[in-house]
């Protein structure tokens, strides 16, 4: 099964660009283990890319305040 991660409105097309501007390097290189013990990083340009993007608009979705 493929994942549509086409970009919704007011996101950059492309992924990496996004996470460095709202997240930072530390977290696109970090293991994450929501992706299984992977970083961002690794994933960008596979077919699970798609977790990525997930991940990050669950994070900016966030009511952080």
């Amino acid at each position: 099964m493929r994942y549509d991660t086409t970009p919704l409105p007011g996101e950059f097309s492309d992924l990496r660009t996004e996470i460095l501007v709202f997240l930072g390097e530390d977290w696109f290189y970090a293991k994450n283990v929501r992706l299984a013990g992977r970083s961002p990083a690794e994933l960008i340009g596979t077919p699970e890319e798609f977790q990525v993007r997930l991940i990050l608009r669950s994070i900016k979705g966030a009511d952080l305040s």
